[in-house]
């Protein structure tokens, strides 16, 4: 039999002490305390070889493990996530398996788990409501490289000299490798402008842009036109903008910001020099060293071919059908209508623009394929875009 479930510890020193006064035999001793007299002549003897420190209760835990990691394999793991700040144990066991060529038997993700929280490389935090920010982007995403790219800029934070940091990033949908991460003072188009033509020059140019509906990649003119938007289209790139108020379509994208985020946060940099430093390491482990789930815990580098639409050294024009009426924008983003100066758009200046007749009143004006305004040629004034949006639907089929 066992000690009653008491204190176990008074119970042996009342067991104890009542045996030193030599009142009652061990046999009544061990009736009175529900215990056998085994476990009596036990504790006895234990009491006489050790003393008091003999009635402390004592952890009945082996001292040895069979299976219990090794401290080697320990501070190997350690070591890993000290490289690795951001990346969680079931990534961070990828990775050193693929270095183990010693066949180091590795623990399991669990087991990686509990060594990164017993050594306070983690922390247990609230994860709250879930945001939709991971819903999958459009399945012809998945299909090829270099279908889709997304860009868009993190959102802004301080250096250490006080100095604001914008990174423009721009990824590849279907990979998931990062093209450029750029670090900038503020959003300028032309900022933009360059770092786009060095990525079409290092890896190609995509089939569609997926971004945002802010500056640079859109503007509130007709058509949500930009300067940049004016040049992808030029490149034959399909713009591919979210709706306004949904950032969980171009999750994808989102996702690697927060990941973008907590490295820089693990990596604080005093000025944009070194924070560019910082953000190249990110890129670096981000493409060829961190697996990812989406892609059977392979790096975006493994399945990224650049792609063979190249960037050409001369950008074309616009051309459209021989039926068109073709006016270019003027300066202020003007075009000449009968006598009569119409307001187009300002990114649109030096371009041409096509009209084409629906009606004995209305004409359609287009950017290429896209469709911005109808000029109402009674009045010589453009149609709100609610009207036109449904004069368009009515009369072409298509929506401004």
């Amino acid at each position: 039999m066992t000690w009653k479930e008491t204190n176990v510890e008074n119970l042996k020193t009342q067991f104890i002490g009542l045996y030193l006064s030599r009142d009652f035999t061990i046999t009544e001793l061990c009736e009175s305390f529900g215990i056998s007299r085994k476990t009596g002549h036990r504790l006895i003897k234990k009491y006489n070889e050790y003393g008091p420190s003999a009635l402390e209760n004592n952890s009945r835990a082996p001292h040895t493990h069979p299976n219990a990691t090794s401290l080697e394999i320990e501070d190997l793991i350690k070591e890993c996530k000290r490289l690795h700040l951001t990346l969680g144990p079931k990534k961070l066991r990828v990775i050193l398996q693929k270095g183990n060529s010693d066949n180091i038997k590795l623990p399991a993700v669990s087991t990686i788990s509990e060594i990164l929280k017993r050594n306070g490389f983690t922390t247990t935090r609230n994860r709250g409501p879930e945001k939709g920010l991971y819903n999958p982007a459009n399945p012809i995403d998945d299909l090829e490289p270099n279908n889709t790219w997304c860009a868009d800029y993190k959102g802004q934070f301080s250096l250490g000299n006080d100095e604001l940091c914008y990174p423009l990033t721009i990824s590849d949908a279907c990979t998931r490798m990062l093209i450029n991460i750029t670090a900038f003072n503020c959003i300028n188009s032309d900022y933009a402008i360059k770092v786009f033509e060095t990525a079409f020059i290092k890896y190609g140019m995509p089939l569609a842009l997926r971004t945002d509906n802010g500056n640079p990649f859109a503007s509130n003119g007709l058509g949500g036109l930009s300067s940049l938007s004016v040049r992808l289209i030029k490149l034959n790139i399909r713009l591919d903008r979210i709706d306004k108020g949904h950032p969980e379509q171009n999750g994808r994208h989102e996702r690697m910001h927060r990941d973008l985020k907590a490295y820089i946060s693990y990596h604080p940099s005093y000025d944009m020099d070194s924070q560019q430093r910082v953000i190249e390491m990110f890129v670096s482990e981000y493409n060829n060293i961190r697996p990812h789930e989406s892609l059977g815990m392979d790096t975006p580098a493994s399945r990224y071919v650049t792609s063979p639409r190249e960037y050409p050294s001369i950008i074309p024009e616009i051309e459209y059908p021989d039926e068109t009426i073709i006016r270019k924008v003027r300066s202020q983003g003007c075009i000449k209508w009968k006598g009569s100066m119409i307001y187009i758009c300002e990114p649109l200046y030096g371009e041409p623009v096509g009209l084409v007749q629906l009606n004995e009143r209305f004409y359609a004006i287009y950017y290429s394929k896209i469709p911005l305004a109808i000029l109402d040629d009674f009045t010589g004034k453009l149609l709100s875009k609610r009207r036109a949006g449904n004069l368009m639907k009515q009369l072409v089929g298509v929506t401004l």
